[in-house]
Parts: C-alpha cells; sequence; structure tokens
C-alpha cells in the first residue's frame, strides 16, 4: 500500500493524471486484499490535491463497510469528499464516482439522515456531468434522498430543466439509472404538487424504447446533432429489457393521473409493443380502478379497490425498495 499511496501523491498532477488512473484500474485486488489499512492510507492523502487517488480508496473501503445502521465516519468523511474534490481528477472515473455516491447514498438512507447525503451528492454531480442536460446515477439517488426527507424543494434543480444527454461513458450512468430519475423525480414533483411534471416523468419511462428507436433513425439519417446520439440509443434501447421499472413508472402514472385529471388516457400509440405488453400484464389491477374510477360508480370502486388490496399495498413500498 505504501507503494500505490506514493504512486497517488507523486502522479496526482494534470500531466500524469491519465498515467495514475491505469495504475489505479489495475490495483483493484490490491485494495481489496488491503481494504483494512485503507482509512490510514487516507488520512495521509489530500481529498482535493489526491482526488482520484482519494476517490478509488474510499470507494474500495466503503465496499467492504458492514454497518446495518450506517458508518458514521464514512459518511463524514464521504460528504467531505464530495463537496471539495477536483472535478478534472473524478471525471476521469465517472463509473467509481457513481458506486461511491450510491453506496454513500446507501449509508445514509441506512443511518436514518437520508437529508444529510443530498448537498453532497448534488455537488458531485454538478463536478462530473458535462453538461447541464446530462442524466447521471446521482440524479435518481438525491431525488430518492429528497423523497426519503421530504425536501422536495432541494430537488427543484433536477426537475425545473430536462435531461437530454445520456452518455455512459462520460458520466456512468446504467439504464436502471434512467428509470429511477423517472420514477422519484416523478415522486418528488408529485410531492411538490407539480402533477404536470411528474405524470410527464413517469410516461417517459413507458415510452422510452420508442424514443430511442426514432432518434436511432434520425441519427442514422444524419439528422442527430451533437453528440451522445449512439449512447442514447444503446442506454434506452436497452430499457425494454427492464420491464419492472418501467411498470411501477405507469402504476404511479395511473394513480397520478386520477388525482390529477380524474381519468385515465390510453397510452401513446408509439409504445413498444413489449413495453404495453408488461403493462397489460402486471398493471392490470391498476387499469381495472382507473376503469371503476371512470365509471362515476361509488360501490363499483370500493369494489375494485378492495379486490385488488394486496396488489396495491405491495406497489407503495417501491419508493423504499427500489434504488
Amino acid at each position: 500500500m505504501e507503494a500505490l499511496k506514493n504512486q497517488i501523491i507523486g502522479l496526482s498532477s494534470q500531466d500524469t493524471l491519465q498515467q495514475l488512473h491505469n495504475a489505479l484500474k489495475g490495483s483493484e485486488a490490491l485494495l481489496d486484499q488491503n481494504h483494512g489499512a485503507l482509512t490510514a492510507v487516507l488520512v495521509e492523502l489530500d481529498p482535493v490535491q489526491h482526488s482520484l487517488g482519494y476517490l478509488y480508496l474510499l470507494n474500495a473501503h466503503a465496499k467492504h463497510l458492514d454497518a446495518p445502521l450506517g458508518d458514521q465516519a464514512f459518511i463524514e468523511a464521504a460528504a467531505r469528499f464530495l463537496r471539495d474534490c477536483a472535478a478534472a481528477q473524478i471525471q476521469l472515473a465517472p463509473a467509481v464516482v457513481a458506486e461511491l455516491c450510491r453506496r454513500f447514498k446507501d449509508q445514509c438512507v441506512a443511518a436514518g439522515t437520508p437529508r444529510l447525503g443530498i448537498l453532497p451528492l448534488l455537488s458531485a454531480l454538478q463536478r462530473v456531468r458535462p453538461t447541464a442536460e446530462h442524466l447521471t446515477p446521482m440524479h435518481a439517488d438525491v431525488l430518492q434522498l429528497c423523497l426519503l426527507s421530504k425536501a422536495y424543494n432541494a430537488a427543484s434543480p433536477l426537475l425545473e430543466g430536462d435531461c437530454f444527454s445520456v452518455e455512459p461513458a462520460k458520466t456512468g450512468v446504467a439504464p436502471t439509472d434512467v428509470l429511477l430519475y423517472c420514477f422519484y423525480g416523478g415522486m418528488v414533483a408529485a410531492g411538490r404538487k407539480q402533477w404536470a411534471r411528474a405524470l410527464e416523468l413517469w410516461l417517459q419511462a413507458v415510452t422510452a424504447p420508442t424514443y430511442v428507436g426514432n432518434a436511432i433513425t434520425r441519427a442514422r439519417r444524419g439528422r442527430c446533432e451533437g453528440s451522445g446520439c449512439g449512447e442514447v440509443g444503446g442506454v434506452w434501447g436497452r430499457l425494454a429489457a427492464d420491464a419492472g421499472g418501467a411498470v411501477a413508472c405507469y402504476k404511479k402514472y395511473v394513480l397520478g393521473s386520477l388525482i390529477h385529471t380524474g381519468s385515465l388516457r390510453p397510452l401513446p400509440r408509439f409504445v413498444s409493443t413489449r413495453a404495453r405488453q408488461a403493462v397489460d400484464s402486471e398493471a392490470k389491477a391498476y387499469a381495472e380502478l382507473a376503469t371503476a374510477y371512470g365509471s362515476f360508480n361509488r360501490e363499483r370502486l370500493r369494489k375494485v379497490a378492495e379486490h385488488h388490496l394486496p396488489a396495491f399495498q405491495l406497489g407503495k413500498g417501491d419508493s423504499q425498495r427500489r434504488g
């Protein structure tokens, strides 16, 4: 570990960062084998000057935490690092940043202090994303913490604008992150009584694969401008395989529609066949509830609600289980 520490200290300048990054990527087994000594090494590093090395070591340490009620020392160390780290360094390893942030979020939840994780994760998000239009894994993490702590207004910077760019190579984002962003974003928007925005996000999760198909078609015709078109297609195209996330969003969409407009509009015609089949199969109880609600028959609505009560209770805990 002494040799790796010296490499981190000696190679953290701008000219040698890539060399350091290669060394760190090749040291994962070493870090796992010596995870018990990592806290002592971290004390000797500067989280700003040695951000890249600090990131790898802190994440390796987090992998081996055994704290069902949260590790307070790790929470404090990670919060300081995420607030102060050098953007130019951590941008070299967006996937590692995403892992560390997810573990930090989980520890905050386990400790019963989700509010404490919001600002550090927002700081990390702003450092990692190339532009304000890029979606990152931290978007969903921040939204989940805002939801759990009922700090809905803290999420306003993430909900007021749209994320059009999905580039895994630059942000570490994965298909599940996109679905979680739609899921939690919709729930936070609902908490702020912004029902139109909530419905937009939930529906986006269901219609996403079709939008990707259109984006790919435009790209092949030379109409897709700007960077990231290929990555968008790759990520969104794989979303069709995560039917569970899309169905969870659709269930929220049904309930939100009934609250906001008093009725449920049919899914757009361009929704993919696979997404439509998943919704028809796994959200049947919600469709029947919407039909009963639209009948204006109180007794019919009561019977449908009671009949499908187990399904509705099962869906109630989604906000805690997902992510």
